[in-house]
């Protein structure tokens, strides 16, 4: 800036004044467009240093909640896949319904069954739902283990840490009713509860809410792109008319 003022000074003391005018408004427009340059230049920076660190935000929350998502889908699976193994009268393999609906058949299938098979069904259902709540209990644990790594990068906000905790409220107390004796009426009236609460806590997490309207074959998850799009959409749009 000094030496600015006194080549200006100086073209007043100049005999060739307006020659010497004319260089120094080539200068200074020339440092006025290297200035523009560098706040350009400075603020190219400072986009690709934010978008660097949404980028390693991003990784790092799907890095820590990627299992937890995909262990929700799989317990939502299961029941389709209770239809496939246990009622072996009918081809369920090749038929897609949304979790609530496979539930609902493996429900509505159950009371056709004699005393001895509703025996071993319920069984066979108590094993693998401890196994699947099981599995997201450690993806939970997981994720509360990295807290702080989680904070200091805000991803874990007060809404996304009520989720998580109700998800394992509900697998506590899911887990704590496979364990005692129970009768069929039982287990399906709990059951109705559990599957009822956790199709709310899935429609409060944005990243899982099409979840509820995925329709999937048994054993076949997030393999058609097409399926995922259309409950996409039609999460998007359920959750707009709330």
């Amino acid at each position: 800036m000094i030496s600015i003022l006194v080549m200006i000074f100086a073209s007043f003391c100049c005999p060739n004044a307006q020659n010497v005018q004319s260089i120094i408004f080539d200068i200074i427009r020339n440092l006025s467009y290297g200035g523009v340059a560098s706040v350009f230049i400075a603020l190219l920076i400072e986009i690709g240093n934010v978008k660097e660190k949404n980028n390693k935000a991003n990784n790092l929350y799907e890095m820590i909640y990627s299992d937890l998502k995909i262990n929700i889908l799989w317990y939502l699976n299961g029941w389709a896949q209770f239809c496939n193994i246990v009622y072996k009268d009918k081809e369920y393999k090749d038929e897609k319904h949304t979790w609530t609906e496979w539930y609902g058949i493996v429900k509505n299938r159950f009371i056709e069954l004699d005393d001895k098979r509703q025996e071993q069904a319920l069984e066979f259902f108590k094993d693998e739902l401890i196994y699947n709540l099981d599995v997201i209990e450690k993806s939970i644990d997981y994720i509360n283990k990295q807290q702080f790594i989680l904070s200091i990068n805000e991803l874990y906000d007060e809404n996304l840490k009520s989720i998580i905790e109700n998800f394992k409220f509900e697998c506590y107390g899911a887990k704590s009713f496979l364990k005692i004796n129970f009768n069929s009426e039982k287990f399906w009236k709990s059951f109705d509860a559990i599957n009822e609460d956790l199709k709310k806590y899935i429609c409060s997490w944005t990243d899982i809410q099409y979840y509820n309207y995925y329709k999937f074959k048994p054993f076949d998850i997030l393999t058609n792109k097409s399926d995922i799009r259309t409950a996409i959409i039609e999460s998007k749009k359920h959750n707009k008319l709330k």
